[in-house]
């Protein structure tokens, strides 16, 4: 029972999966838990897998709760193309949580400034090799609150289990068939791309390429000397995402993951005149640079994202750069759009 001295806030939960990797999840063992360690807010998607883009997912939680914070998270799930039982626990930092959902956010797109506290959500995501990412999403911000290994654990009664998929009172299919009948299912990337991999020994079963997207680097972004660079929004390979301001000192920034997203500001020298740009990067081939650079001397420097542009803002080329090393970033999209959104 909440405490009538808890302060509520509201929020939802989203639950998501890669859209290759379906999991099964069981109302029963998804849930946060209150200080005390007892169910909060229970969340599942029921009779499938909310497959989604990373960082994403289904609403699994009405979206007119309120709650106090959580203190930490349970969660239960069945791997279906690693036919395994994933079950894991996690304490959240509510120092942190409690820093975030007091921000403010200066949206400079939209030009609107709005605490993340009037509304926010929670996404969870689990991946092969039991690797579970929680994130909070306000005002267009998305920051990782929890980043925990789960464990294998056996499922003694299938049967029981099973009935999740709420098929009917009669409905009964075995653990076998139920995992064949969805890695044959044409109509989803599963059945498209999934058992291929498995045939082939390529499903990933350490959770290697979510943790690489984890990875941080320290790293500024700059511009060529004609433009200077103002506030800009970032996303980020871990499916983060948020502004950096002009008055931020990029030097003292602690590490961040690899960009694939900018939105940002720049003012011509010449004319003061203020543009707005996007770029969309390659994260393979991102990824790829960051890493590649760094362990690249002088240690102490970070990795530069330089972006050179012609006068007329109708050039751009994209480098990672680290001491005298520099690699160009040849898939990228830039585009100049408008100062602000109506």
């Amino acid at each position: 029972m909440t405490s009538s001295t808890e302060t509520c806030y509201h929020y939802s939960i989203n639950l998501g999966a890669p859209r290759k990797y379906e999991m099964v999840y069981d109302f029963n063992e998804n849930y946060f838990t209150d200080h005390t360690g007892k169910p909060l807010l229970r969340f599942a998607i029921i009779g499938g897998s909310p497959a989604d883009d990373w960082g994403q997912g289904n609403q699994a939680t009405l979206l007119s709760e309120r709650n106090p914070l959580p203190s930490g998270i349970k969660v239960r799930w069945f791997s279906v193309a690693e036919d395994q039982f994933w079950e894991g626990n996690y304490q959240f930092d509510q120092q942190r949580l409690n820093r975030l959902v007091q921000t403010n956010v200066n949206d400079i797109i939209d030009r609107t400034t709005m605490n993340l506290a009037e509304y926010f959500e929670f996404t969870i995501n689990m991946v092969p090799g039991g690797l579970v990412t929680v994130w909070i999403l306000g005002e267009g911000n998305q920051y990782i609150v929890a980043l925990f290994q789960a464990n294998k654990v056996d499922e003694p009664n299938w049967d029981k289990f099973s009935r999740i998929l709420e098929r009917g009172k009669d409905f009964h299919i075995s653990r076998a068939d139920f995992i064949k009948e969805r890695l044959t299912e044409t109509t989803t990337e599963m059945g498209k791309y999934t058992q291929q991999e498995i045939i082939q020994g390529k499903l990933p079963t350490d959770s290697a390429p979510w943790k690489r997207m984890m990875l941080t680097y320290p790293w500024v972004f700059a511009v060529n000397d004609e433009f200077i660079l103002k506030d800009y929004f970032t996303r980020y390979t871990s499916a983060e995402q948020y502004y950096t301001y002009q008055d931020q000192n990029q030097f003292s920034l602690p590490p961040r993951p690899v960009p694939i997203y900018l939105s940002y500001y720049i003012e011509e020298v010449a004319t003061h005149k203020l543009n707005r740009l996007n770029l969309l990067l390659a994260p393979e081939e991102t990824m790829t640079a960051f890493a590649q650079l760094n362990n690249t001397k002088p240690l102490h420097e970070p990795i530069k994202l330089f972006l050179s542009i012609n006068d007329s803002i109708t050039d751009i080329d994209v480098y990672v750069i680290k001491g005298q090393q520099s690699i160009a970033l040849n898939n990228i999209k830039a585009q100049l759009t408008d100062l602000y959104n109506r």
